[in-house]
């Protein structure tokens, strides 16, 4: 089959498109809205490795053809539960809006990232 479902710029065609002169093709860049929050362990890093992190995240984003509209910064709180003998976490929001392969990579990186108790992606 001949489809061309993803260029290298992110942009995506539709199947009958295919078949058109490559000038009439409809192009449009898809950027979905998403909201991210990570909690920080408090114990093992200090206020300067939290800001750290949170710069490397936002940066992360940008870095992989995102755009960030908002940071929100709640703090150190208490957790629902201990999670890894720890009751006490720095909670980060960010809201940003990036192509559909940006969530698997900020995910996977939050994984492998010490320090990070919890995360979520969300698509709004």
């Amino acid at each position: 089959m001949q489809y061309a479902a993803v260029s290298a710029a992110n942009e995506r065609f539709h199947p009958w498109e295919a078949s058109l002169p490559r000038k009439s093709r409809r192009r449009c860049k898809v950027m979905n809205k998403y909201e991210s929050i990570f909690v920080l362990s408090t114990k093992s890093l200090d206020d300067a490795a939290i800001e750290a992190a949170t710069e490397k995240f936002k940066a992360l984003i940008t870095a992989n053809g995102g755009e960030i509209k908002n940071v929100d910064v709640w703090g150190k709180r208490r957790l629902a539960y201990a999670i890894n003998y720890e009751t006490e976490g720095h909670y980060v929001l960010v809201e940003f809006e990036g192509p559909a392969e940006l969530p698997a990579e900020l995910d996977r990186v939050y994984h492998i990232t010490d320090g990070v108790l919890r995360s979520i992606i969300i698509k709004k």
